[in-house]
């Protein structure tokens, strides 16, 4: 039986933009950059307030657009 092993991309290794973000927000920003609503997000992430998403959403803008 073979295993599985999840690599990395070799795009998101090193020092790349999106690697900026901690992970979650990286997802959540990414989501949002593809068009999703902050409730389509909500309803992906279960258990992760509209709040928090707006506020990770912010920060991948603020981290983006300097």
């Amino acid at each position: 039986m073979t295993s599985f092993v999840l690599k990395r991309p070799k795009y998101l290794v090193g020092n790349k933009p999106f690697s900026r973000l901690p992970l979650k927000e990286r997802a959540i920003f990414v989501l949002h950059m593809a068009g999703f609503t902050c409730r389509d997000i909500e309803k992906v992430l279960s258990g992760t307030s509209r709040s928090a998403i707006s506020r990770w959403i912010v920060n991948g803008y603020g981290e983006y657009t300097d």
